[in-house]
């Protein structure tokens, strides 16, 4: 078979429009890429709280895609791009619903512990205004551990505060974190001052 000039030049422009076109898909391509990591970025840190395996299956995706422009492969990229994209925005619905089932959760325990906590921070008030005052300590009950249990007392009433001010901003997630530990340092002081926890 011959190969004439004219096949040559057809074969040569040919090749020269193939890699223009390369070239041209590798910016998009390098775009969309950069575009979902950018719109994944924004929600990672609570989609693995919220959605870790989504997130997890979104960014085995991203690395395909990432794995496919070391390659050179941009054609797969720009078709696959779309639905990734996709993929994300469904991760941050997810994580959207996800968050308002914890808050309305939080709210629910926050009814509660907002009824409870006052009556034990109520009777340690009490029991340590009396001990305060009092002249000689019950037995069992030394300087020490009465200076130890107001110091507590004062951290749980500042918690406390931050609890009550999270909830009246609407936050009834951090309002619980801190109520719980307003709760077990509750429970530490009652401990400490020969109080019956709930009683």
């Amino acid at each position: 078979m011959r190969i004439t000039r004219t096949s040559l030049l057809v074969a040569g422009f040919a090749a020269a429009l193939l890699a223009v076109g390369c070239a041209n898909q590798k910016e998009p391509a390098t775009k969309a890429i950069a575009d979902v990591d950018a719109a994944l970025s924004t929600l990672r840190d609570e989609a693995s709280q919220y959605a870790a395996t989504e997130l997890q299956s979104v960014d085995s995706a991203l690395d395909s895609l990432k794995a496919n422009l070391e390659k050179g492969d941009y054609k797969a990229i720009l078709s696959g791009a779309p639905a990734l994209q996709g993929q994300v925005e469904a991760l941050r619905q997810t994580v959207a619903d996800k968050k308002a089932e914890v808050l309305e959760a939080a709210r629910g325990q926050w009814a509660t512990a907002s009824s409870d906590l006052p009556k034990m921070v109520g009777a340690i008030q009490s029991r340590l205004d009396i001990l305060t005052k009092s002249k000689k300590l019950p037995k069992g009950l030394d300087q020490a551990t009465l200076d130890s249990a107001v110091a507590n007392f004062d951290t749980m009433k500042s918690s406390w505060g931050e609890a009550t001010t999270a909830a009246t901003s609407g936050d009834f997630v951090e309002a619980m974190s801190k109520a719980e530990s307003v709760r077990a340092k509750g429970a530490e002081v009652m401990a400490a001052l020969g109080m019956k926890i709930g009683g």
